[in-house]
């Protein structure tokens, strides 16, 4: 009964190690679009409609600091895996 459950418990580690990489994988591609998105508007000098003033590299630090404040607590959320 113990190798039963061992076994078990091995295939479940490896799912749940798998899909908390592709989750933190698709995080990080998020990253990157963003910094995407940013330079795409930064270099068009778009106008951002909060402050009716072009976009800057400070906006996309702003962003880019919220983002992973947000996403280092959903990284908490995950078990100790």
């Amino acid at each position: 009964m113990a190798n039963e459950t061992r076994k078990v418990a091995h295939s479940t580690e490896y799912w749940i190690a798998g899909m908390i990489a592709v989750f933190r994988f698709s995080i990080f591609g998020f990253y990157c679009f963003a910094f995407w998105i940013a330079t795409i508007y930064i270099d068009r000098k778009m106008v951002n409609p909060n402050t009716g003033l072009e976009y800057t590299v400070g906006d996309l630090l702003s962003v880019l600091v919220s983002l992973m404040t947000g996403m280092t607590m959903v990284f908490g959320l995950n078990p100790n895996v």
